[in-house]
């Protein structure tokens, strides 16, 4: 194929690629309320970004998840850029990720390979939606293509071409700098990756790569004292896929909080109360080392928890920790302008893929063997979750298309398109996986958005049917109190609130309100009591202002 058709193709489809976002986009704006409103993780992020665009760069604890996109959503946000403008530059990584699998395509299979992969990339799902969220899979996506286009790069102009120029192990290392900024779980590749690396360049290329992650460490250590690398919340993680009664996905952990705003401070406090060494490292540690002993006490158990999470790896499409995108799409909140494809029905013809490819040159190919392979090796540690799996799509559809032009049909095309299909269709038809069951919990978020959104009147039918449908954590009823207790219900609110603190004691806000609803229907013994439990939970956790104000609460009551 010429240069110039090559080009013109690739840039045909990257083009299709910012044009089909635009629409997404613009359609998720005007009807999606999870576009309008971060929620769970995506609200966290938020308002970090926003904190960072203050000008408050240093936090008060170490980071607790990748921190490379939070600080970019906090440029952004000191440039002056809302949801939609954050989501725009989102849809440009996007597309530009595209543009470098088909570069890397074809540097490293030819251009008929490049131009598939970039075209397969565009239609598969997971990276169609991850512009439209305030979650970092997206840029995630951009750093690794850009890292592992380098060094494809790098290695074919030391096989053949100019040399590659002196500063490029310089180059190669800051990309992977980012990368794992991006993906703290790429820091298990540095090893392998240094030993790969040509044995002139591997000082300059590690040294340029722990430079770029130093200001993390730094950071780390001027927040809390403690030697942490990038995140401290590995322990944490591992412990939320391998506590007893896990089931492959995440999985609570009982005392701690849910909610990313107070889940890692409950965690904290639960190690040092356990341990008496009250540190970050300390906590992850704790918690490293109770998901291990779970799983050394029962073997059995252990390689059947092992079973489940790659059941979910390989057939899942609907769960989502945060977002369901069937069920937005099932909703109509969200309606894509082609066909998309599950990440899944290409996972078969791309393991073939990197079959051939380790048998064809597997010491060149380590790198995306690592990248493509590391995602496996995360969700089988810790637990499924779609993020944890959207790594593995630039390389997806990289060696599906490889796999698919290399040999003839019923090689590799046939039975790749058979087991994909298989695994796209036949799980959610035997009950695995079935959007259905995640009903009650896409009813609630729904819900607790418009409620947020100040459009009660909507979220009260969804948050009513999701806890007809089964789905009644505390949070629940939290947030079907909070709509009653905007549209004026005070009866119903009460009844909630009731039904909150029944399933979560410990919840501060729900006593509050309650002493509040009970002072107001002229009821101070309830009132009393409510309150007293409020302030007693908010003296716990240290909260000073809330000790404060409901403190002036009980002081004003009768």
């Amino acid at each position: 194929m010429e240069e110039r058709t090559f080009r013109r193709c690739l840039g045909i489809l990257t083009a299709l690629a910012v044009g089909m976002q635009c629409l997404l986009l613009t359609e998720a704006w005007q009807n999606n309320p999870f576009a309008r409103l971060p929620i769970e993780d995506a609200e966290v992020y938020w308002t970090w970004a926003g904190r960072i665009a203050d000008g408050h760069w240093v936090g008060e604890t170490p980071f607790l998840s990748a921190p490379l996109y939070p600080y970019l959503l906090g440029f952004l946000r000191s440039l002056g850029l809302d949801l939609p403008g954050v989501y725009t530059f989102q849809a440009i990584l996007h597309a530009g990720t595209l543009l470098m699998i088909g570069l890397l395509g074809r540097l490293r299979f030819g251009a008929k390979t490049g131009l598939s992969a970039a075209a397969v990339y565009l239609l598969l799902a997971d990276p169609s939606f991850a512009p439209g969220r305030i979650l970092n899979g997206t840029l995630q996506l951009f750093t690794l293509t850009a890292f592992l286009y380098g060094t494809v790069r790098f290695v074919c102009r030391q096989k053949s071409g100019p040399p590659p120029p002196r500063h490029a192990p310089l180059l190669l290392g800051f990309l992977f700098g980012l990368a794992t900024l991006a993906n703290p779980t790429l820091l298990l590749a540095l090893p392998f990756l240094a030993w790969w690396m040509p044995r002139s360049t591997t000082a300059p290329w590690l040294i340029a790569a722990l430079l770029t992650l130093a200001p993390a460490t730094l950071h780390n250590y001027a927040a809390c004292g403690e030697f942490i690398p990038i995140s401290a919340q590995a322990g944490v993680t591992f412990f939320h896929g391998n506590a007893s009664g896990a089931q492959g996905v995440y999985h609570a952990i009982e005392g701690v909080s849910t909610g990313r705003l107070q889940q890692n401070a409950d965690a904290f406090r639960m190690a040092a109360d356990a341990t008496g060494q009250p540190g970050w490292g300390n906590t992850s540690s704790y918690f490293f080392q109770k998901g291990l002993q779970n799983l050394t006490q029962d073997p059995v158990g252990a390689l059947e928890l092992i079973s489940k999470k790659l059941k979910w790896f390989f057939f899942g499409q609907n769960y989502g920790d945060v977002y369901l995108p069937k069920l937005e799409i099932k909703e109509a909140l969200t309606r894509y302008p082609i066909p998309q494809i599950p990440l899944i029905f290409l996972l078969p013809l791309a393991f073939l893929g990197l079959f051939h490819l380790l048998r064809q040159d597997r010491r060149k190919a380590l790198p995306e063997i690592l990248f493509f392979l590391l995602p496996l090796l995360v969700v089988i540690v810790f637990w499924y979750s779609p993020r944890y799996r959207l790594p593995m799509a630039p390389l997806t559809a990289l060696f599906a298309a490889w796999a698919a032009s290399r040999a003839p049909i019923r090689r590799n095309l046939l039975p790749g398109i058979t087991l994909g299909a298989m695994a796209a269709f036949l799980p959610p038809a035997l009950g695995f996986d079935s959007p259905s069951l995640y009903q009650g919990q896409f009813q609630h978020s729904l819900g607790a958005t418009y409620r947020v959104n100040q459009q009660p009147g909507k979220a009260l039918p969804h948050l009513q049917e999701a806890i007809q449908r089964g789905y009644t954590p505390a949070s629940a009823y939290y947030n079907l109190a909070q709509t009653h207790m905007a549209l004026e219900d005070w009866e119903n609110a009460a009844i909630s609130l009731q039904k909150t603190v029944g399933r979560d004691p410990k919840h501060q806000e729900a006593w509050e309100n309650l002493g509040i609803l009970m002072a107001w229907q002229q009821k101070p013994k309830e009132a009393v009591s409510a309150l007293q439990k409020a302030i007693a939970l908010a003296q716990e956790r240290k909260d000073l202002k809330s000790v404060q104000r409901i403190q002036q609460r009980l002081d004003a009551l009768p």
